[in-house]
């Protein structure tokens, strides 16, 4: 699996994680000799992403310094002259979940606010979001129409709320070899404030 997330602070690149998984009776858990490469770039172990199961090993790999954006991102897992490797339709370039409700409007219960996401190409797998005003949270009424999220505001005290709302898409895989499966996941989250009025 390929993790990348963009719900970083604005001065850090996205966060990049390649997950491998197997049975522990293949080997070692983990099993250093397995290497793992971006676009011909070496990936580093990630300790922290190594998951001992019972029957299961995970391994991570991150890179040591934020990949270029391609239209094509290529990873390919060595291990002895074992190789595996899987290629993804634009993984790398920036998402954004953007709405055109402006900061501090007024909305109300039943209420629809449009959230898109920037990459056509994804498939959005989820969406969730919820109004938090103090300690309170509210969830709310999510569906997801293409590039489209859909959040519906539910009955809520009047006042300043926070829209919080997050969405994990999946980019295309182009080819998945030498694996029994690969999967991709792209975290982005993005807020709003509302008045919500009568």
């Amino acid at each position: 699996m390929v993790l990348l997330s963009f719900d970083v602070p604005p001065s850090e690149p996205p966060a990049l994680a390649v997950l491998l998984a197997y049975p522990r009776a293949w080997g070692d858990c983990p099993d250093a000799t397995i290497e793992a490469e971006l676009d011909g770039v070496p990936l580093d172990p990630a300790p922290n992403a190594t998951v001992r199961g019972d029957a299961i090993c995970q391994i991570g790999f991150m890179p040591a310094a934020p990949p270029s954006p391609v239209d094509t991102s290529t990873i390919q897992l060595t291990r002895d002259t074992q190789t595996a490797s899987v290629s993804i339709q634009g993984l790398l370039p920036t998402r954004t979940l953007a709405t055109t409700v402006p900061d501090g409007a007024t909305v109300a219960a039943g209420q629809t606010i449009d959230f898109v996401w920037s990459s056509a190409s994804d498939a959005i797998a989820s969406a969730d979001a919820a109004f938090v005003s103090g300690n309170v949270m509210q969830h709310a009424q999510t569906e997801v129409v293409g590039s489209l999220v859909h959040v519906v505001v539910p009955p809520l005290a009047k006042g300043a709320w926070l829209v919080r709302v997050g969405v994990v898409a999946e980019a295309p895989i182009l080819t998945c070899e030498g694996l029994v499966s690969c999967e991709t996941r792209i975290v982005r989250g993005s807020s709003l404030s509302v008045n919500v009025g009568s």
